[in-house]
């Protein structure tokens, strides 16, 4: 199965929309069973003994990432103080170190989607950067 992972659809851009349900629309056309998930959605999921992604009693062979990760509280973890939303984003990194252990194949890989943030581009082209 593959699991196409966003934000609520009432949270995206316009144009992330279309994108998720179009992708999720033509996999089903061509007879791919396809499951929508959000990050609180895979924190139920867990590794198998052979390291297969699974969710809900079915293993996730591929997972779509359109999920954003750019922090929406606008600091590090380690800078928030105690309470709900630093407990939400802790168990957020534990469903990313997941997906990245498991055999699951991902649309792009942590590395990548670290790649295009700014903050990082920026490290990169900073003398002593490479």
């Amino acid at each position: 199965r593959i699991a196409i992972l966003s934000k609520p659809i009432d949270r995206l851009a316009l144009r992330t929309r279309v994108d998720v349900r179009g992708v999720g629309k033509r996999l089903t056309r061509h007879g791919i069973s396809t499951r929508y998930v959000s990050m609180r959605d895979l924190r139920r999921s867990r590794l198998d003994a052979s390291g297969d992604l699974c969710l809900d009693g079915e293993c996730l062979s591929l997972v779509y990432v359109r999920y954003d990760f750019s922090h929406p509280y606008g600091a590090l973890l380690s800078q928030m103080p105690p309470g709900a939303a630093a407990d939400e984003l802790q168990q957020e990194w534990e469903v990313v170190e997941r997906l990245e252990a498991s055999n699951a194949v991902l649309s792009s890989d942590l590395g990548s989607r670290l790649a295009h943030r700014r903050k990082v581009q920026t490290a990169l082209r900073s003398p002593g950067g490479l």
